[in-house]
């Protein structure tokens, strides 16, 4: 009732509507949001989100769509670059943290990504 959209797979429907394609990512783990971005595809992920707009762990109360953009590796440690609709903003988030944070809302199912891929002609 008031737009939003919780199943991986009518999202990926709706990417069709638009004259995308898609792949559904069953069970998925940070490194599979890696090869996504390094195949040069956003990566849609369900995550539960905090105020502050970034991953959070609260049994999908919170649930959430954010779009990863990109990745790096700082002293150690993996982050992706992501945006989600609620500003023209781009978020740093650890890669721990969002892959807790997706594996947490479907525990029985597993946490499952959309990969956007390149317009059909």
């Amino acid at each position: 009732a008031e737009g939003g959209m919780f199943v991986a797979d009518e999202l990926g429907q709706l990417a069709t509507k638009f004259g995308y394609r898609y792949d559904l990512i069953d069970r998925a783990t940070a490194a599979d949001v890696r090869a996504v971005v390094d195949r040069g595809h956003p990566a849609l992920v369900g995550f539960d989100v905090n105020y502050d707009g970034n991953p959070t762990s609260v049994a999908g109360k919170r649930a959430h769509w954010g779009v990863v953009v990109g990745h790096f590796q700082y002293e150690g440690e993996e982050y992706f670059i992501a945006q989600h609709g609620w500003e023209a903003k781009t978020y740093l988030w650890s890669a721990k943290d969002l892959e807790a944070s997706m594996g947490q809302i479907q525990p029985t199912l597993g946490p499952k990504i959309v990969e956007v891929l390149p317009r059909t002609h």
